[in-house]
């Protein structure tokens, strides 16, 4: 017979998520608090781009602004004007055919970080070439 019942496992899992959450939500306002100038600055200096902002949070496990962006080769190319222009600079550059772009955005005098997460929405499937498989065929029989 197991030592605690399913539903005594069940409330002891819920009351841990609950003080993870408590714990989270605690962390975050700290975030927003401490980066709150910050945060105002770089929302003014990407209005331009918040039609193809898909979303935004916060990571307090890592310190990070976390923006997910859709969008063609403009939208790419605005974020990466618009974030330079606020004086942050990228950990890498983009593939040229990438179909998506994720990297960390940081400031020389600021420890905040973005992670910024781009997707293109105009990706498409070409033929690139053709190969020969040789492959097992299977049939299900009975009896």
């Amino acid at each position: 017979m197991l030592k605690k019942s399913v539903l005594e496992q069940a409330q002891e899992s819920a009351e841990m998520e609950l003080k993870d959450a408590k714990r989270r939500r605690k962390r975050t306002r700290k975030f927003v608090q401490d980066y709150h100038d910050e945060i105002d600055r770089i929302t003014g200096g990407m209005e331009v781009l918040a039609e193809w902002l898909i979303g935004v949070t916060i990571d307090v496990n890592s310190a990070s602004l976390d923006l997910k962006y859709a969008g063609d080769k403009l939208v790419l190319q605005g974020i990466f004007k618009a974030l330079r222009k606020l004086g942050y600079v990228a950990a890498k550059k983009p593939g040229e055919k990438d179909a998506e772009f994720v990297c960390y955005w940081s400031h020389p005098d600021s420890d905040m970080r973005i992670w910024m997460k781009f997707c293109s929405t105009v990706c498409k499937r070409i033929k690139v070439g053709t190969k020969m498989v040789e492959q097992d065929v299977f049939e299900t029989r009975c009896g």
